[in-house]
């Protein structure tokens, strides 16, 4: 490797070496060309003063064309504000004029008014007087019944006094003890209550006549001040509805022109202004504009001028000919620059290659390049056995990354697993070292504790206070499921025990209390649920004499008359006890029936 390095680097050597040798021949163009770019940027540098000149001096003549015309426009922009101003005025004459004119539509809306109401009181008086008239008539047919009711009451009086006489007692007229013809009473002859009843019926038309009356004049009086309000706006010839609306119309119309008229006109005087306070602004603007642009293209004159005198060049058409366009002379830099890179670059290399060549002559690389053959050999066998490690630790890192998802989901399932075990454990009273209470039982037991509480009160009262009952609050194994359990309060010994150490009537006894709780929590809980109905079935024959009293006492208590309780026993008592029952009588040929109340 070393003898084939060297050779190669006395080549590469002699080959630059070359290539330095022939660009020497260009040394003078290039020279050439360093002072055209050198002079071109002198002419580059002043060039900018002469343009700035240049540049100044149109934009002093375009101001001055500016300012001119802005100067040629002042005189339009005065004419048209005073045109505009004439105008307002005329339109502000206008103006003025809108408050008579809707003082004259209040007048017209106050006269359509008073004609809408003219008209309706003119209806209202007539209907007013109409009511009257019937009140009249009604009123006089009143007062010729009455009359002829009074006159026929006062022919037949004889025959009414003579009905209210007595036997030997006097007569009230002539003071006679005795009747001995008296007159009789005509069949058409009224009574006093009706002579009554057709005098308030009188009375009461000419009443409401009466009232209706001063209704007639309430409702003229109106009209009166309505007519006399509508003759003090219009005189005598008052106008009609429509001839007042036409003129409403008309004068709205002429106050909404005249409104328009006004803010048009002030909106145009106000943008005509505008115009010209923005044009004599513009012309102020454009003047101090111009003579800025004067004073810059003098001062950019005189700094070219200077600066022509001060450079390399002796007049101006020296330095313009100095001038060369972009292209030109980056293509001139392009080559001056691309011919220093290449001999900084030969000569660069050269340099390293004189420090790195340690032969003046090349080395023979047959017996080299045979030892380097089998160095080859050994190096491929060695990159094969790495290349069969490195896939085989690919394959290990892609299956690590496949599992390792795996895993964390497996952790996640397994901490689900474990939470919903422990959810179902306690749901269903499984809890290791703890009382077994399914969340079934729990449930049951909540409302079972309401039950024993509405048996404790049926169990007091048929055990004399004696017996109490409670679910048990300690479990009595932890293996077995628990939470209805019972145990019963002895007033006795003052202790709890559990129920089974009840005898078979004290048993019976807290049954039927629990069977007649469990209904009362029945009904008070399912809203308007009611259990009509209760059957015992045998029980009593264990009962002592008082305890059966009791018993019974109880269950005619729950029957109160409104629910049907049946019980099922061979006891006599019982049979004493209940009226109304079926006895049921075995024989020969079967069983029999019979009702007794």
């Amino acid at each position: 490797e070393y003898a084939k390095t060297q050779n190669d680097l006395l080549q590469r050597l002699q080959l630059t070496e070359q290539e330095l040798a022939a660009l020497e021949q260009y040394a003078g163009e290039i020279a050439a060309a360093q002072e055209t770019l050198e002079a071109a940027n002198h002419a580059a540098a002043l060039h900018m003063r002469y343009q700035s000149a240049g540049q100044a001096i149109r934009q002093a003549h375009d101001a001055e064309d500016a300012l001119r015309q802005r100067l040629d426009a002042l005189p339009a922009c005065q004419a048209a504000a005073d045109a505009a101003s004439k105008t307002l005025a005329d339109a502000e004459t206008g103006k003025n004029a809108i408050p008579e004119m809707e003082e004259k539509c209040r007048q017209i809306d106050r006269a359509l008014q008073l004609l809408t109401e003219s008209a309706g009181a003119r209806d209202a008086h007539r209907q007013a007087s109409a009511h009257c008239i019937s009140k009249i008539k009604a009123a006089q047919l009143a007062k010729t019944e009455y009359d002829a009711c009074w006159a026929a009451y006062q022919a037949g009086l004889a025959g009414i006094l003579a009905e209210e006489l007595k036997p030997e007692q006097p007569c009230p007229v002539c003071g006679s003890v005795h009747h001995p013809d008296p007159a009789a009473r005509s069949a058409h002859t009224p009574s006093k209550a009706e002579v009554d009843a057709a005098n308030q019926r009188m009375t009461a038309a000419f009443t409401a006549c009466e009232k209706q009356k001063q209704i007639v004049e309430e409702r003229g009086h109106d009209l009166e001040k309505l007519t006399g309000e509508l003759t003090a706006l219009f005189g005598e010839q008052i106008p009609s509805e429509q001839t007042l609306q036409t003129e409403h119309a008309a004068l709205k119309k002429a106050v909404t022109a005249a409104e328009n008229a006004f803010l048009t006109a002030q909106d145009t005087a106000r943008k005509a202004d505008l115009a010209l306070a923005a044009q004599e602004s513009a012309c102020k603007t454009a003047a101090e504009t111009c003579e800025r642009c004067k004073e810059h293209a003098d001062r950019c004159s005189a700094e070219y001028a200077a600066a022509l005198t001060a450079s390399v060049f002796p007049d101006e058409t020296a330095f313009l000919a100095a001038l060369l366009p972009q292209e030109q002379q980056k293509q001139l830099r392009e080559k001056v620059r691309s011919y220093q890179e290449k001999q900084n670059r030969l000569g660069g290399q050269a340099e390293e290659l004189r420090s790195r060549c340690e032969i003046t002559a090349p080395i023979a690389l047959q017996e080299i390049q045979q030892e380097l053959l089998m160095l080859r050999q050994k190096t491929d066998a060695l990159n094969r056995r790495y290349q069969d490690a490195k896939r085989m630790h690919d394959r290990n890192t892609r299956a690590l990354e496949q599992l390792q998802p795996l895993l964390t989901e497996r952790a996640k399932i397994s901490k689900y697993y474990a939470d919903v075990r422990d959810i179902y454990q306690t749901v269903g009273g499984q809890q290791s070292g703890q009382v077994k209470l399914s969340f079934e039982a729990y449930v049951q037991q909540f409302y079972f504790r309401r039950v024993v509480s509405a048996a404790n009160q049926r169990l007091r009262v048929l055990t004399n206070e004696t017996y109490a009952l409670r679910c048990r609050k300690e479990a009595g194994s932890l293996r077995a499921q628990s939470g209805l359990d019972l145990e019963v309060y002895d007033s006795n010994t003052g202790a709890w025990r559990d129920v089974s150490t009840l005898s078979g009537g004290e048993s019976f006894l807290a049954s039927l209390a629990l069977a007649l709780g469990l209904s009362d929590t029945v009904q008070a809980q399912s809203g308007g649920t009611v259990l009509d109905a209760m059957f015992i079935d045998e029980g009593f024959g264990s009962l002592d004499e008082q305890t059966l009293r009791q018993a019974i006492q109880m269950l005619a208590k729950l029957a109160d008359g409104t629910r049907l309780v049946g019980v099922i026993s061979h006891v006599n008592e019982l049979k004493n006890a209940i009226p109304s029952r079926i006895q049921v009588t075995k024989d020969e040929s079967g069983s029999t029936i019979r009702v007794l109340t």
